[in-house]
């Protein structure tokens, strides 16, 4: 028995091998090339009037609100094109885990739309794998005369535009970005659209949103 058990511990080792090499140089070979945009693009319907939303969107106190593990906004009490903020990530998962995110707005249009750039990263994790990253929220209200379908309650006021571009600077950036696009965007969009399109008075401060499990 035990002479039949070495040729197939043999042959499963031999597959192992196989497989192992087939897939090393296909991940190799993903990680080559020229870097490129990973790009994110959600949109989610809203009962909130822009008018409303825009208090969220137009006061940094409030994106604690609505940021993915956001715990604190350092910096002006209003957002202006060229506002710099300082964006501290508590994931609730020890001081080790900590870090800030230096942000500034790239266009601003109060009720319509916030863009920022993540300018560094004290983790160095983000500006590692990517050497630029922008996050951009539209609001757009729904047309009176073309509501949108919902199954239940009012139909939507507005409809909340999300969109994530990250240009990668490192093979791994560039491997999992070809493998999986929509995992890395999610990773890297703190913007809760979900979070925001709900967000109603009175505004709860206790906890901020946590970030999904996982890490790239």
């Amino acid at each position: 028995m035990q002479n039949l058990k070495k040729p197939r511990r043999a042959a499963s080792l031999l597959v192992l091998g196989l497989v192992g090499s087939f897939f090393g140089s296909a991940g190799l070979f993903l990680s080559q090339g020229p870097d490129f945009d990973l790009v994110l693009d959600r949109r989610i319907p809203s009962k909130l009037s822009a008018e409303h939303l825009d208090r969220n969107l137009s006061s940094p106190s409030r994106w604690t609100q609505w940021f993915h593990s956001l715990s604190q906004v350092i910096g002006p009490n209003t957002v202006e094109k060229g506002a710099q903020f300082t964006l501290k990530i508590d994931p609730k998962k020890g001081k080790r885990k900590q870090f800030d995110l230096q942000a500034r707005v790239i266009d601003f249009i109060p009720g319509r739309l916030l863009r920022l750039e993540i300018t560094q990263d004290s983790s160095g994790r983000l500006t590692h794998l990517f050497d630029h990253l922008e996050w951009k929220i539209e609001i757009e209200p729904v047309e009176s005369n073309r509501p949108l379908r919902v199954r239940s309650g009012p139909p939507p006021q507005s409809m909340i535009r999300g969109l994530g571009v990250a240009h990668t600077h490192h093979w791994r950036a560039r491997l999992f970005g070809r493998l999986a696009e929509k995992i890395v965007m999610n990773q890297v969009f703190y913007p809760n659209l979900i979070q925001l399109a709900d967000l109603q008075q009175p505004f709860a401060i206790d906890e901020a949103p946590h970030l999904p499990a996982g890490s790239l």
